[in-house]
Order: C-alpha cells, then structure tokens, then sequence
C-alpha cells in the first residue's frame, strides 16, 4: 500500500514523506533489522563450512561437517526423529485445534464463551511446564493418572516416551491452530454457505467443498507455524525423551553445546539442517496455497451461520471439555499440589499443606535474580519490538520506500527460524562482532527482539491496516505536520494494536526457553532456565513453585489485559 503524493509534494523511501517528514531513519532501521537477523545465519553457515573452533582465526573452508552428520546414525537418527516429532505433533494439533475452532465458532455448543477462554489457557503455558506436570501426573506408582488406570484395571502410563512427547506438544500447540483457524471462520461470509445450499449441496458438502477450501489458508498457517515451533522445541523432549535415549536435533545441538570440547561446528551443522527443514515447510506452504483465490469477507454486516447440533450438542462440549481439563485444569492442579506438600508420595490431605518450597525458593540466591531478569528482558524486549514494529509497517504501508520488498523479504525469516538455530548463530555472531555482549543478558534482550520481530510486525500491521489512510490525509490538507498527524489521528488509533501485541509478546517472552537455553550465562539466567537446571536437580517441589510463579504472572497480565485494556489476545 502506498500513499498518493500531494502536489509540489515528492516521496521517497530516503528523502522526504508526502507532509514534509524526512524518514532517512527508516533504512538506517531496516539494515539494523535486516543485520541482526541475517548476520547469525550467514555466521551459522560459516561455522558448519569450517572445522575451525569458534573465535578462532579463519582456517578454510571444509564439508567435513556435512559428512560427518550425514553418515554418523546418531546424526540422522535424531534428524529422523525431529521431523517425526515435528510432523505428528502437528497433525494432531491441526485435528485437534481446527475441530476446537468449529465446535466454538459455528456450533450452538453451551457456554461458547467460556469454553474459548478455557481453550486458550494452555496458549499462555510453557509446553516445558506442561511436560513437568505430565511426568507427575503420570510418575508411576504415585502418579494420580496412573493410581486412577491402576484402579480401574488399566496399565500404567509411562511419561518418558515419543508418545508422550508428541501428545503433550499437540496439547500445547492446538490453540495456534485454534486462533488461525477460529479467525477465518469468524470472517468468512455466510452469505457463500448459503449459495452452496441453495446450490442443492447438504451439509457436509458445504463443509467440504466450500468452508474448508476457504480455511485452507488458515490452516495451512497454523500447520507451518506448529510444525517449526514442535521440530524446534527444547523443553519437551529434553524432559520426556532423556530416560529413553530419545534424540532430537534441538536435544542433540544442546548436548554437543554442553560437552567438553565443545562441538559448535557440528551444533551449526545440524542447526543448518533444521533450517532447511523450516524453509522446506515454507516453500511447501506457498506451493499448496499459489493461484489461488481466497477471498472471502465481503463485508463487516454479517455473523458467522451458527449450526444447530441438537442432541451432539453436548458430545461437542464435552470434547471441549476434554481439551480443556487435559491441557490445563490437571497440570495447573497437579503442579499447585505438588509445590504446597513437603514432597509428594500420593498421600492427598489438606494437613500437609505447607509453603515450605515457596519460602525457599524466595530465599534462594537465584529465583529473585531470574524474576528480575525474566521481568526486565520480557518488558524490554516487548517495548523495543513494538516501536521497531511500527517503524517497519509505517515504511512498509505508508512510504514508496525502494527497501520495501527487502524489508517484508527479510521479516518473513525469523518465523521459518526455529529460536535454537538463531540461538546457536548468535553464539557465533556475537563472539566475532565487536559489540561485548557475549555472556550478558543484552544478547538475551536481542535474541528475544530477533526471534520474534515477525510476530511484532505482523500483529500492529493488523492493526495499520484498520486505519483509513483519507484520516490522516485530512489532517494533512488542512495543514497539519506530520506530527500532528501521529499525535492526534495515527497514535490513538494505533493504542489498542499495540498493547495487544506488546502484551502478547510480554507472555511470550516470559516463558521463552529454546532461546533462553542456549544464550544465557551464569548469573543472567532467567525462570525458564532456572526451571529447566531445577529438573535435572530433581527438585520438583521447587521447580513446581517457580511454575506456579510464573503462571501467577503471566495470569495477571493476561487479566490486566482483557479487564483493563479490553484486549482479547485470542485474536492476536
């Protein structure tokens, strides 16, 4: 989109906006974006072509690398089973959510309202502190879940298996696919359903030759974004998959990280694989959904056909119901159990009731140092993406700036980068640039920003789009500055967008561990890293009151954002 130029006006990317603004900031901005987000995957590439130790000089250029990850089985074992986590996790997650999304929109399901809000919940947890509270749940002979199967004749559940690691990453990945899903529902016009039907097609083949071709774009989002986000989790199968030897290349890059000698040139190699893994689903994406027309909001008059389910009713909610209580009544209540009890051993009575790990926990040299540093690093890096973010879609929406095809060519990396793979070319970039933050938190604050500016930028550009450009045009013809234009029409318009985004990715960053992991330093760690050294403490009274803290906080700004804010990040 672009703005028509007044006369005697002239604009251009470098020189002078339609009311006399100069944007020369603007490019200065994008290279800083762009080198940021490019620089650690050319670093990446340099330390997988070279065997040369990291910070070492140059000693050539090499595929040794390469050969040794393509020939060696432990390599392409957990190459295998990366893309089989990756694509099952996914698969049942689209299933899950898509059939969320329906029941909630288009169904006369009871308690709608309710039940998305309950749908959402696990959206706002870590998948890592999900798995926690699955492995209690599920420990055996003392697990509730277990003691119930052992009960009724069942087997019991072992927690540490592939099994458990693709359900409970479907259960925590199932609300992004809700949210794309559940959207494009809520704008599809009703009035196309109704000429299927009026065509002679029942309802099924509606549902299939006109409502589901018209979500394929939504779903296929969702699938992309779930896939990267499952191949290149951490947390989950590092705790489910250690006692059974079960590898991924998250896993497997930590554990080269972590050894001595470090492997960081076998860590970029496989970072570089999973990236090609990323840009294979990306390019999958774009060919499935090329020539097509999907076009389907013909206006904002309309609700969405709501079907009518009669008895199946209340099959619908119970399914939700399900979701609901598996993804986050059981862990939150499991893990609530476990941090208020001495140490759990199956024995439930309100006498042993205790705030015992609470007070050792705040007692601790490390949990007020890693809140602070979770605090600081999630308000920070949030503020800074929004301001970049509205930086980057005024260039974008508002300028004929020559940089702008680079610039939505280069935002569109990070979101097919899985937060490991960044992490691990930080590692390489920041050794070598000469800006000394190696081993601070400033290269947390900056993989936080990088890893997440496409999430920014796409979601104040939702709310860019919703501004008629002729409000700020008539400001501009009666003599207006640009300023004015900002202060009084762009800038309250723009408010509820980005306290939307910001919060969202306050929650994000609170609970961000892939990237955390591999970034932080002794003395900069932050929850979820603190959590994750915990569990291989086995202290899980502590680690359970640090998941309780954690979620306390990001409750109450969740609260502070629908109650105070009006914000449903549901539709973030």
């Amino acid at each position: 989109m672009t703005v028509q130029e007044l006369p005697g006006r002239k604009l251009s990317g470098a020189g002078l906006l339609r009311s006399g603004m100069r944007i020369d900031l603007l490019p200065g901005i994008v290279a800083i974006v762009a080198a940021a987000i490019l620089a650690p995957i050319g670093f990446l590439v340099y330390g997988a072509l070279t065997t040369t130790a990291i910070g070492q000089p140059f000693a050539g250029l090499t595929l040794r690398n390469f050969a040794i990850v393509m020939s060696e089985p432990a390599y392409l074992t957990a190459l295998l089973n990366t893309l089989y986590v990756g694509f099952a996790s996914t698969i049942l997650a689209t299933l899950i959510g898509a059939l969320l999304a329906w029941i909630i929109v288009r169904t006369d399901t009871p308690g709608r309202a309710s039940l998305r809000v309950g749908v959402m919940i696990p959206f706002f947890l870590s998948p890592f502190i999900g798995a926690l509270a699955w492995t209690l749940l599920l420990q055996r002979d003392l697990g509730p879940l277990n003691l119930l199967f052992g009960a009724i004749g069942l087997p019991q559940v072992d927690p540490y298996s592939v099994k458990m690691i693709v359900f409970v990453m479907a259960i925590y990945y199932a609300p992004y696919v809700f949210i794309f899903v559940s959207s494009a529902l809520l704008n599809i016009d009703p009035a196309l359903e109704e000429a299927g039907h009026m065509s002679g097609l029942n309802r099924r083949q509606v549902l299939l030759r006109v409502t589901m071709p018209l979500i394929a774009p939504a779903i296929l989002s969702g699938m992309l974004l779930t896939f990267v986000a499952t191949a290149g989790q951490f947390g989950v199968p590092a705790l489910l998959g250690t006692k059974p030897r079960f590898f991924v290349l998250t896993t497997y890059m930590y554990q080269l990280l972590n050894r001595f000698p470090s492997q960081y040139n076998l860590a970029a190699t496989l970072g570089l694989v999973m990236l090609a893994i990323a840009c294979f689903g990306v390019w999958l994406q774009s060919r499935l959904t090329r020539g097509r027309s999907y076009v389907t909001v013909g206006g904002k008059g309309f609700r969405p056909r709501i079907l009518q389910l009669g008895s199946l009713r209340w099959l619908a909610f119970s399914y939700v119901g399900a979701f609901i209580l598996l993804g986050s009544v059981l862990p939150m209540a499991m893990l609530l159990w476990v941090s208020l009890v001495p140490y759990y051993d199956a024995t439930f009575s309100l006498s042993r009731l205790s705030l015992e790990h609470y007070r050792e926990l705040m007692s601790g040299r490390l949990i007020l140092p890693s809140l602070r540093n979770t605090i600081f690093l999630a308000v920070a890096a949030s503020t800074i993406a929004v301001l970049l973010a509205v930086a980057l879609n005024w260039m974008l929406l508002r300028t004929k700036s020559v940089w702008r095809k680079p610039l939505e060519f280069v935002l569109i990396i990070p979101a097919a980068i899985p937060h490991v793979v960044l992490g691990v070319g930080m590692l390489w970039t920041y050794i070598y640039a000469p800006v000394p933050i190696y081993g601070t938190i400033w290269i947390l604050l900056i993989g936080y920003v990088t890893g997440f500016i496409t999430q920014a930028v796409r979601n104040v550009q939702s709310s860019f789009l919703q501004i008629d450009r002729s409000l700020e045009e008539a400001v501009t013809m009666v003599g207006g500055s640009r300023l004015r234009v900002i202060r009084e029409v762009t800038a309250p318009l723009l408010r509820p967008g980005l306290v939307g985004a910001w919060i969202l990715l306050f929650i994000i960053y609170v609970r961000e561990l892939s990237t955390s992991i591999f970034l932080y330093s002794p003395g900069n760690e932050v929850m979820s890293v603190l959590m994750f050294n915990m569990w291989g403490e086995g202290n899980w009274g502590g680690i359970s009151a640090l998941a309780m803290v954690q979620m306390v906080l990001v409750g109450a700004v969740v609260y502070l954002a629908s109650a105070v804010f009006k914000v449903d990040l549901g539709k973030a």
